[in-house]
């Protein structure tokens, strides 16, 4: 792991963290629930994120079968991500717009080992090849 992929990750991540977080907080404003935001949100940030993740973070060939392990690693994110928003916004009574981007900052993580795994499915021999290492 390298100080410059940390770097574009991060990058990455503020991008998606933002447009999933806008997209969280609309929802919540014209009366969508969890469920519903955070499958509109993945609609979008699942595209945003595997190009940006693919081109930038792991510098590494777009396929199909990445995007298909993208799109399951972020799906299985939902459930997860469903459970901190309920906490918060049920439990504790915060609003979506501070619930938001905490629960979205609590899945960093998750969401970078998922990332990788999807993404880097030929292995970082091959992507050392390419000089994406």
């Amino acid at each position: 792991m390298t100080i410059a992929r940390i770097v574009r990750f991060g990058g990455v991540s503020a991008t998606c963290f933002g447009v999933h977080n806008l997209i969280l907080v609309a929802s919540d404003l014209v009366g969508l629930r969890y469920g519903g935001a955070l499958l509109s949100s993945f609609a979008i940030v699942v595209v945003v994120g595997f190009v940006l993740h693919s081109r930038y973070t792991f510098c590494t060939i777009m396929t199909w079968r990445g995007f298909i392990r993208y799109a399951a690693a972020l799906l299985a994110n939902i459930p997860i991500q469903w459970v901190f928003l309920w906490a918060l916004i049920d439990g504790i009574h915060l609003s979506m717009l501070a619930a938001a981007p905490i629960s979205t900052a609590s899945m960093s993580v998750i969401n970078f080992i998922a990332s990788r795994w999807a993404i880097l499915s030929e292995g970082p021999a091959a992507l050392a090849q390419r000089g994406g290492a």
